[in-house]
């Protein structure tokens, strides 16, 4: 997934409704797959509070250096960047300080952060890509999958952008309804609709 291997549990999140529109860890606590359920939760994810101080577990400490804006959360204030020999996926800057000397990276919403000390400024960007695009779902099914951010597999037309657990995948979301929908399966097929019970997005 391009990401660095970041460990732990339980970064801060505000929880979102949605009225009308690889990892194989446990759910997040408060986010267990329901067999019936009215509508797909979307959840807007940030690792700090609004007065700027990190609410995430640290689960790491590195130096490193941002380039450019996020794949996977392509939001003002995410980032891409080179941590040791790793390139982390989003990493997070607080929100109030204009030249931040930290940023906190997570390899998906449910872990714990790797908090990096940069070594140079970091870039002016422009947001490039769908920020309305989840950064990770849970499906109706229990699992937890994650965008990619490399090259995807194509199966029958769909392509897995979310990297799922045991080699498994899932793509065409379908955002349509209350509930949200994906087609889910191993890499090499066959897929089957599977409902999202929750989405966060950066």
């Amino acid at each position: 997934m391009g990401v660095g291997a970041v460990l732990g549990v339980g970064a801060a999140v505000t929880v979102v409704l949605a009225g009308c529109t690889s990892t194989s860890r446990p759910a997040p606590s408060g986010s267990q797959p329901s067999s019936a359920f009215d509508a797909t939760v979307v959840t807007k994810f940030t690792p700090y509070s609004s007065a700027g101080a990190l609410t995430a577990t640290v689960a790491a400490h590195g130096t490193g250096r941002c380039w450019t804006g996020s794949i996977v959360v392509p939001v003002a204030g995410a980032y891409r960047c080179i941590v040791g020999n790793d390139i982390a996926d989003p990493c997070f800057a607080p929100p109030h300080p204009s030249t931040p000397v930290t940023v906190a990276c997570l390899p998906d919403p449910w872990s714990g952060a790797r908090v990096v000390t940069l070594t140079e400024p970091l870039p002016v960007t422009r947001p490039i890509g769908n920020a309305a695009r989840p950064w990770a779902v849970q499906l109706a099914n229990g699992a937890l999958c994650v965008a990619s951010t490399g090259t995807v597999q194509v199966v029958h037309g769909v392509s897995l952008n979310l990297l799922c657990p045991g080699e498994t995948g899932a793509g065409g979301l379908d955002t349509t309804s209350p509930t949200w929908h994906v087609q889910y399966g191993p890499k090499n097929g066959p897929l089957a609709p599977v409902d999202v019970t929750r989405a966060w997005r950066g």
